[in-house]
């Protein structure tokens, strides 16, 4: 899911300033430390968008699962149906995130009318997919972990309240936007 869709967060917050009839423009702070990947990167990346290299698809956009850096990173390529204007505001906000508990923005790409955000791979899925056994191989949960699990989460919800310039509500926090590493530390998406 999206950031638009999840988080209510001020356009003048980022200093948009809306007039009539004129096009949105795509420049970035400098200070933004984050890649910016062309399209044919990505391409590589997911052999053209192939069918196969898709891990979700929701109402913005189809994820896969990419390799990029000569087969030494693995991402996951969310390939958004975003208007200009969204698609800078989730690039902008999101590449200033840093949290152990919050999904790691890596890059982005926006290059002949595609609109790609680039963020670190979460093997084993989400919350729901370990919990149900959806077709991945998570073994049962402990107790004890499912607790640290919340935790966690309960703490990238926390720095998303408290932690940022802008209070962030995430308004859909259930165990399909907690995603787990491979060594089950959530972060919410």
């Amino acid at each position: 899911m999206s950031l638009s869709h999840f988080f209510q967060v001020s356009k003048k917050a980022f200093g948009f300033v809306s007039r009539r009839g004129s096009q949105p423009n795509f420049t970035l702070p400098e200070e933004l430390c984050i890649r910016q990947f062309s399209l044919a990167e990505i391409k590589a990346a997911t052999a053209n968008f192939d069918e196969g290299f898709i891990i979700g698809i929701s109402n913005f956009g189809s994820v896969y699962k990419g390799v990029i850096d000569d087969g030494t990173f693995t991402v996951a390529i969310r390939r958004m149906t975003f208007s200009l204007s969204a698609f800078r505001t989730e690039v902008v906000f999101l590449s200033q995130l840093n949290h152990l508990n919050v999904e790691s923005l890596i890059g982005f790409c926006n290059e002949k009318g595609e609109t790609i955000l680039v963020y670190e791979y979460l093997s084993n899925g989400s919350l729901f997919d370990c919990l149900h056994a959806n077709g991945i191989s998570c073994n049962p949960i402990a107790w004890e972990k499912r607790l640290q699990i919340c935790i966690g989460a309960a703490r990238g919800l926390h720095y998303l309240h408290t932690g940022v310039k802008y209070i962030v509500l995430h308004r859909n926090v259930t165990s399909n936007t907690i995603l787990l590493d491979h060594e089950l530390v959530p972060k919410l998406s």
